[in-house]
């Protein structure tokens, strides 16, 4: 079945007609009544799509839950204060929500890493745009070797162009650049060590962030884990660090403000939390569907920072909700129920 619904907006995309077309394909592929979770990215015209979109339970939400405000402009503060319903919850995008996080920590590390950027940027330039240049590249590290290009909108080419710069033979590289009259272009010991450095600080955050874009498989059970993950990273990082000790401390600021609704369901104290970030991170559903995930089961628990009568207490919390839910009308039961990706 070939519903005429999929198809682009050509309209303005106002959480109207979003949830218009949203409400027409859930009818044509008959779905009502299934949909337990809507997963969208903190954009305000989703979170409004949300309250026309029938049976979307949106909770007492209001503009200051949303990122980028002024990204859209139909955001109705009186709207977005209305409960949504009862059979169903709107849960935030992990993959968006992370790639806030990184944004925060970039912009930290901008300006120690701008003389190094720049280079790196030119020099990839011109191995896609000289073709003498690109000849004397291939020359001198092989046939079809080259850097990725940069990506405005995916932050994760940023992070594999400097990448590819660091896993570089650095003498073979500036041999290069002074052959070919760039010898401006040769990044110097410390830059390069800027470098290496911001590439082995996001490391983490790009392989979660290929984990988490999977289109065919389930991802929600990596949530926990990896938030888990990335918090002992950066903390085990402060005392590491040279260069980017500002951008560490961001990240970590920003993991701890977006998720922390999750860190609270955990029994996880933090700081700040006046500058906590309500983004629908307060569901059970992420540490149930990492419990009951076989690939991480309870193993994220060695992370906790609590006791073991905390992470006890936890288990059998999680466990004892897992016993009474009843999965034939569950978000994990793969057969009768639906989370809805937007």
């Amino acid at each position: 079945m070939q519903p005429s619904s999929i198809q682009g907006l050509s309209s303005s995309h106002t959480g109207q007609r979003i949830a218009e077309e949203l409400d027409a394909v859930v009818s044509d592929f008959g779905l009502k009544d299934k949909i337990w979770f809507v997963v969208t990215n903190n954009a305000s015209n989703m979170l409004k799509a949300m309250h026309f979109f029938p049976g979307v339970d949106e909770g007492n939400w209001t503009a200051s839950h949303v990122d980028d405000v002024e990204l859209w402009e139909d955001l109705s503060t009186d709207d977005l204060e209305v409960a949504f319903g009862e059979t169903g919850t709107r849960i935030a995008c992990f993959c968006h929500s992370l790639q806030l996080v990184i944004r925060g920590g970039l912009q930290k590390s901008s300006a120690v890493l701008r003389p190094a950027m720049g280079k790196v940027s030119k020099v990839t330039s011109l191995v896609h745009q000289s073709q003498l240049f690109q000849a004397a590249f291939e020359e001198k590290f092989g046939t079809g070797k080259s850097i990725p290009a940069s990506n405005d909108t995916r932050w994760n080419s940023v992070y594999r162009q400097l990448q590819a710069i660091t896993d570089m033979d650095q003498v073979k590289l500036a041999e290069l650049l002074r052959s070919t009259s760039h010898e401006n272009l040769v990044l110097t010991t410390k830059e390069f060590a800027v470098v290496h450095e911001i590439v082995h600080t996001l490391r983490p955050f790009a392989e979660a962030t290929d984990l988490t874009q999977g289109n065919q498989v389930v991802t929600i059970s990596v949530v926990v884990p990896t938030v888990f993950s990335l918090r002992r990273f950066l903390m085990n990082q402060l005392d590491k660090v040279k260069y980017h000790e500002a951008a560490v401390n961001e990240l970590l600021t920003q993991v701890h403000q977006r998720f922390f609704h999750l860190f609270e369901r955990l029994d996880i104290s933090l700081p700040d939390s006046q500058t906590a970030k309500t983004l629908a991170f307060d569901s059970d559903v992420f540490m149930m569907s990492s419990a009951l995930d076989l690939r991480y089961a309870f193993h994220w628990l060695q992370d906790h920072p609590g006791s073991q009568d905390v992470k006890d207490a936890l288990r059998h919390r999680i466990t004892g909700k897992s016993i009474q839910r009843n999965y034939k009308q569950s978000v994990m039961n793969k057969y009768n129920n639906i989370i809805l990706c937007l």
